[in-house]
């Protein structure tokens, strides 16, 4: 476990590191900020501590800029400092930092605390091992399903048109032609989400991409929600059943269109698939305080607080009783796009009485 102490005093700096090295750990040191940040990019610590007031570059230009480069921006970091107001915990909070560590300290608090950040690192990556071990065991008792069974379809179909052909009526030829197309257009999506979860889970461990992320803009996104939640009503034969309340305002959100169409199609797609005809699918917009607003609402199924909180990539929730097609990836990907563009997914429901899914947009106003 390599450690690497940035700290302008050579007897604390020294101190530090011959407690660390004490402790069991790899202690590296750095003279100042500038030399710091060198020895960080080249050395890839486990942990960094850092002094704040120091020359050339202080601490908080150390974090900042540790912090925009991909491969330190998620290395743990400990302020060492004899500033100790609220505003200096604060602002090193703000930007990043996991704990401070203030002048003098001993020696146990200083072991605590970076005790503290290891233990915290592991716990991190063994959750991180645990939901990938999840969803691997998720992918191979339900992929081969989902993929089989449009692909049987296809070919079913396919063959049974050319071992008949002579005898088909054209009626009967449009039919299973449709069929094939519905089947293949199951299988296009499940390899596109397929496609895009595996696009967002990797995006969500680069920085470089997550402040793509976060620079994204869409212009007035209610009249495309209206738009893109109509396609899905209409591919579901229950454009009857879609309610509209829109309060349309010039306002421009933190996202890119395709992502928005991807985020609207699949929650209003969950709407229809797991709620009855003739039953209302309701989508509300606002723009609140706290920014921009969407409510998708059905009357359908619901689920209980225990399926809610095992929301996953390809988990599926009472599949045999609903009946239910499809990966289990829609509401995932949703919610995982949202999160990296700084918005936030809630889910309101209850068995047999319907779920409200609340997003929560960051928005910026047109100059």
């Amino acid at each position: 476990m390599k450690i690497l102490v940035i700290e302008d005093d050579p007897d604390i700096r020294e101190e530090v590191l011959d407690w660390l090295m004490f402790d069991g750990y790899e202690a590296i040191g750095a003279v100042d900020g500038e030399e710091g940040v060198e020895m960080a990019l080249q050395e890839l610590p486990s942990l960094i501590i850092c002094d704040i007031m120091m020359p050339k570059k202080d601490g908080h230009h150390v974090l900042l800029e540790l912090r925009a480069h991909p491969a330190t921006a998620l290395i743990p970091f400990i302020f060492l400092t004899a500033r100790t107001t609220r505003s200096d915990f604060r602002l090193g909070m703000e930007l990043g930092a996991e704990d401070y560590i203030t002048k003098p300290f001993t020696h146990d608090e200083l072991l605590g605390a970076v005790r503290a950040q290891i233990n915290k690192a592991a716990l991190v990556q063994y959750q991180t091992t645990h939901q990938m071990e999840q969803l691997r065991s998720t992918l191979i008792r339900t992929l081969p399903h989902e993929l089989r069974t449009p692909l049987i379809g296809i070919l079913g179909y396919a063959e049974l048109m050319v071992l008949d052909a002579d005898d088909l009526s054209p009626s009967k030829v449009r039919e299973m032609a449709e069929l094939i197309i519905a089947s293949g257009q199951r299988l296009h999506r499940l390899i596109e989400n397929y496609l895009t979860y595996s696009s967002i889970e990797m995006s969500a461990h680069d920085p470089e991409k997550i402040a793509g992320y976060q620079t994204a803009l869409l212009d007035n996104p209610d009249w495309l929600a209206v738009r893109f939640a109509e396609k899905v009503a209409h591919r579901h034969n229950r454009s009857e059943d879609l309610r509209l309340d829109t309060q349309p305002v010039r306002i421009s959100i933190r996202m890119n269109q395709a992502d928005f169409q991807t985020i609207i199609a699949e929650l209003v797609d969950n709407a229809f698939k797991f709620s009855p005809a003739r039953s209302p699918v309701i989508i509300e917009t606002r723009l609140t305080t706290a920014g921009y607003q969407i409510r998708v609402m059905d009357q359908g199924h619901g689920m209980s607080p225990e399926a809610i909180a095992q929301i996953g990539g390809f988990m599926q929730f009472d599949r045999k009783r609903h009946e239910q097609q499809g990966s289990g990836l829609g509401l995932i990907i949703a919610k995982r796009l949202i999160e990296l563009y700084g918005g936030s997914l809630e889910i309101e429901s209850r068995p047999n009485a319907g779920t409200t899914l609340v997003i929560r947009l960051l928005e910026t106003t047109p100059p």
